[in-house]
């Protein structure tokens, strides 16, 4: 959606600086929501501390609004096709097409986060990502304890000759 809300034909209708601020936006909150929903596996901690980070009902709404933007960027996109020739039309079309359906699935997206932070799912992943969190944690104990008894028990199996 951040490629194709950037790729309209400045060429053929000049673009204003509204635009151009509203591509922008646009732009980076892709790339941010691709940071957030990453936090699982990049696991930094600045990233809780943001209201779009931790509270999904607000993920959601905003998930949704940027959706609604990127669709209205898609019906000014076939607008604009009003006046090109027909293969920059063409090309025009199946991005449209593309932008169209991926801010239809980031809406639906905003909606299920919504869901999600209105029946506090948020809290039950946290619960699990801790217990995950402190079950890995026990594996680790444990296997290094296994790995100093071993080392333990070679020492002396050394000490008595029977190595």
């Amino acid at each position: 959606m951040c490629a194709f809300s950037t790729s309209r034909p400045s060429v053929v209708i000049g673009v204003s600086p509204i635009e151009w601020a509203l591509r922008a936006y646009i732009s980076f909150f892709c790339i941010l929501f691709v940071f957030v929903e990453l936090e699982w596996m990049l696991d930094i901690e600045w990233m809780t501390k943001f209201p779009i980070m931790s509270s999904f009902m607000v993920r959601g709404i905003i998930y949704s609004f940027i959706g609604l933007i990127g669709m209205e960027q898609s019906i000014a996109m076939r607008v604009d096709m009003l006046h090109l020739d027909h293969v920059a039309s063409t090309k025009l079309q199946i991005a449209s097409i593309f932008l169209h359906t991926t801010a239809y699935a980031m809406t639906c997206l905003g909606g299920f986060y919504f869901l999600l932070g209105v029946s506090c799912m948020k809290e039950f992943r946290d619960r699990m990502r801790r217990l995950e969190k402190e079950e890995k944690e026990e594996r680790v104990s444990l296997a290094q304890k296994n790995a100093e008894k071993e080392v333990l028990r070679r020492q002396i199996l050394e000490e008595e000759g029977l190595a």
